[in-house]
């Protein structure tokens, strides 16, 4: 499971028996620009040193969500996921204010004929900006801004929870709409805790006063009925600008969060109404290197990635560092 620009996963099915890898804009430059400006590559990466294209598909024709209108046009950022065999991507169909937002699923079991077989609308004037899906890829959680486009005038975010367990039938469970404390805003990334209880969304905003970027935390264990827990901030004085909330991840009752130049926080989550700040990392590269990205590495360690400068760094959890 996971986001970005490309995801992989394992296949077992009459026609394929191997690990795929789905690529934005993962194929040949014989894929001209003009017939697929979104494309998805499908590679068989079985044996990654020979890995092949298999097949390509798009959502639509509306590169990084915009452009002209498409069957099911694509919006790729942080939009994706894979649980089995299939993906499902946020998509967005027609343009500005005549658009629609929603979720697409796609089958992969023949990965030489990938095809779209589930596909939920969305909610009108909601711009979706993130997605996560539960391990087994029965429950997807869509998080957005109201109105958009890219929060410049957002004033409230949304959290959708949608059961994807038949993929051809997504049904929406519940949602929860929430003020937001600063704009613009940018839902970076959301993620769900393993038991399905609580769901990080990192947001964004900023222009709060005091604040540069806010984790919201959701009790999202009865879907028809979610709450807001509580937030995480940095005060200001921690590098108004260039800090902001942009990735977290949990384990247990840890939460582990990406802040750009202020690096990473790990927060005890215990007690959710009254976090806890219990570790912290900051990077020792020149080049200011600022932390966007994280992901879990086993049981004991968490891998954060850099943007706008060098690094990729492997973390010790800080239970494991106390023992």
């Amino acid at each position: 499971i996971a986001a970005g620009s490309a995801v992989a996963t394992r296949v077992e099915s009459g026609h394929f028996q191997g690990d795929l890898a789905v690529v934005l804009e993962g194929v040949p430059d014989s894929y001209s620009t003009a017939e697929w400006p979104q494309p998805y590559g499908v590679w068989d990466v079985t044996d990654p040193v020979r890995a092949s294209l298999l097949s390509a598909f798009q959502l639509g024709n509306q590169p990084l969500g915009y452009g002209s209108t498409g069957e099911l046009g694509d919006k790729p950022h942080l939009s994706k996921a894979v649980a089995g065999h299939h993906l499902f991507a946020l998509y967005q169909r027609g343009v500005w204010a005549d658009r629609e937002q929603g979720l697409a699923i796609v089958d992969l079991s023949d990965p030489l004929h990938p095809s779209v077989v589930g596909d939920w609308e969305g909610a009108e004037g909601v711009a979706f900006l993130s997605m996560s899906i539960n391990e087994g890829g029965t429950r997807a959680y869509l998080a957005g801004v109201w109105p958009p486009f890219w929060g410049t005038s957002a004033t409230h975010g949304y959290l959708f929870v949608i059961d994807t367990s038949d993929p051809t039938n997504p049904i929406e469970l519940g949602n929860i709409s929430f003020p937001l404390r600063g704009t613009p805003s940018s839902m970076f990334s959301n993620t769900v805790s393993r038991d399905e209880s609580r769901l990080v969304l990192a947001d964004g905003s900023w222009g709060a006063s005091g604040e540069n970027g806010i984790l919201n935390i959701f009790d999202i264990s009865d879907p028809t009925a979610i709450s807001k827990i509580s937030t995480v901030s940095l005060p200001e004085s921690e590098g108004w600008g260039s800090t902001m909330a942009t990735d977290a991840v949990l384990r247990g009752n840890l939460m582990f969060s990406a802040w750009l130049a202020a690096g990473v926080r790990a927060t005890d989550l215990s007690d959710p109404a009254n976090p806890v700040q219990v570790g912290r990392f900051t990077s020792p590269l020149t080049g200011s290197p600022s932390i966007s990205d994280l992901a879990l590495l086993g049981e004991d360690h968490i891998v954060a990635a850099a943007v706008w400068g060098p690094g990729v760094f492997v973390l010790a959890r800080p239970d494991q560092i106390q023992r």
